[in-house]
């Protein structure tokens, strides 16, 4: 972290000319986000002594974590500008990628795969426009509502379970409100920003708030940038990931991600031990 990746860090962001995102799943010290907030004050062109909110910088700074009790930018994912425009067909395919619900083709894996997806986009056709996690959370306890049958209810239970996760989340359930200050578009981060301003996005997901949890924080961040970047009008600017204990968020369905972020103006700075990190019974992306 060190002799590595804060240096680059510091220098990506000293040339202004690209966004960059950190998404560190160790956060065990303020490293990594000092060495932003300090590249973002520095290619401000105001006054050092200046007291401004990072939205007025010239090199805009926002920060997610979803420690309770710790300040925090909000990040909807369901309130992304490049997500509210999907079809709930797409919804549910980026969704359940992100969370890790689809398992794989074989016939065993890909049932219950099937049954997530069927279930999601059920509840995703009740409501146009999902607000957040909690907002699912309400829609998929009206079982009789979804009109699909008990047993695929049964089946996709793991759908339930990581939306009642996350739905607990506070700062990834916040979307735009005038009347809270907190809810202000200024104090959300809109993934699809990155690619038309250069800006900074610092993503704090620590394991102590649960592993399993920012896995799929991490995850929905990376999808949710490759959809924002797909529907970017172009040129887009650049926008560098470094991610710090990559291995943590590794899945089956992220080797798709590895694959395409270079064409659409994604490069990732992968950080992890060893190679065998990448390595595990669900998911071997090694070689990718």
């Amino acid at each position: 972290t060190s002799l590595g990746i804060s240096p680059l860090l510091a220098q990506l962001m000293q040339f202004g000319d690209a966004s960059v995102i950190v998404i560190d799943l160790k956060a065990d010290d303020q490293t990594l986000f000092e060495v932003m907030r300090e590249g973002a004050r520095i290619n401000s062109h105001q006054a050092e002594n200046t007291q401004l909110d990072s939205a007025d910088w010239s090199y805009p700074f926002r920060y997610f974590t979803p420690v309770d009790g710790r300040s925090s930018h909000g990040f909807n994912p369901f309130s992304q500008r490049a997500f509210k425009n999907l079809s709930a067909l797409q919804k549910t395919d980026l969704l359940t990628t992100a969370l890790g619900l689809q398992y794989g083709t074989d016939y065993g894996r890909k049932y219950f795969g099937d049954s997530n997806f069927s279930l999601l986009q059920a509840a995703l056709k009740r409501s146009h426009r999902v607000p957040s996690f909690a907002g699912l959370q309400h829609l998929l306890k009206d079982k009789a509502a979804l009109k699909i049958s008990k047993k695929t209810i049964d089946d996709g239970s793991n759908v339930v379970t990581s939306v009642e996760r996350l739905a607990t989340i506070e700062p990834l359930n916040r979307f735009s409100d005038g009347g809270d200050p907190a809810n202000h578009p200024a104090s959300l981060i809109d993934l699809a920003d990155l690619f038309e301003k250069p800006q900074a996005a610092f993503f704090a997901l620590p394991a102590g708030t649960g592993s399993l949890m920012s896995a799929e924080m991490a995850r929905l961040v990376l999808f949710g940038l490759m959809n924002a970047a797909q529907r970017a009008p172009k040129p887009r600017r650049q926008v560098y990931v470094i991610m710090d204990e990559f291995q943590r968020a590794v899945s089956g369905n992220i080797e798709v991600l590895l694959q395409m972020a270079r064409s659409h103006d994604i490069s990732l700075i992968l950080a992890n031990q060893c190679l065998d990190d990448l390595r595990s019974a669900g998911a071997d992306i090694a070689s990718t």
